[in-house]
């Protein structure tokens, strides 16, 4: 478990979670986003969540 072309054992395990971290937070967002959006849509209301009401 690790990235290539990193001979240090403990920093390339170290990065590859990082990087594993990382993009489980960016398709967990990504998800979570698209849900929100689709419920909002279904009930009629704001499709955009920066939508303000005057």
């Amino acid at each position: 478990y690790g990235v290539g072309d990193i001979a240090n054992a403990r920093l390339s395990g170290g990065l590859a979670g990082v990087i594993g971290v990382s993009a489980t937070v960016v398709v967990g967002t990504g998800v979570f986003w698209v849900v929100r959006r689709r419920r909002e849509d279904d009930r009629g209301g704001p499709a955009r969540s920066d939508h303000v009401n005057a």
